[in-house]
């Protein structure tokens, strides 16, 4: 930091360190959620998994998956050639989503921002979670 003779003052940036600091802090505090391939659910950052779906071929079998989170949120999982994403519960933790484009082949992308202890998967129409998994501590 230059002072008023232009030398550089020996003063640290407390200010910035600190929001340097919680920029840090919550980029770790961030899991991304979205689908690859016809068959995977992938989370990535505070909570990491792949979850094997098998969304069904034809419009009677079709089932989504249900994603529920520690915080609150509820997402469902749908796959029709790409993957769709839809928050049906909005719970604590920041929520971004970015669409998918068929143009573009890419499919949609959800990161949940805060502080996250578990993900349950189930199926659509059940009622008994298939697995929960906790974040490594």
């Amino acid at each position: 930091m230059a002072n008023w003779h232009g030398s550089v003052s020996p003063h640290r940036d407390f200010a910035q360190e600190e929001a340097d600091e919680r920029a840090a802090e919550a980029a770790k505090a961030t899991t991304k959620i979205y689908g690859s391939s016809d068959d995977l659910i992938e989370l990535e950052g505070l909570i990491t998994e792949e979850f094997n779906h098998s969304p069904g071929w034809s419009t009677q079998d079709q089932q989504d998956a249900i994603l529920a989170f520690s915080d609150g949120t509820l997402l469902q999982m749908h796959y029709d050639g790409l993957w769709r994403i839809t928050r049906v519960v909005a719970g604590s933790c920041g929520y971004s989503h970015t669409p998918g484009s068929e143009a573009d082949d890419t499919n949609d992308v959800v990161v949940l921002t805060g502080d996250l202890k578990w993900c349950v998967k189930s199926e659509r129409n059940e009622y008994s979670p298939h697995v929960v998994i906790k974040r490594k501590r």
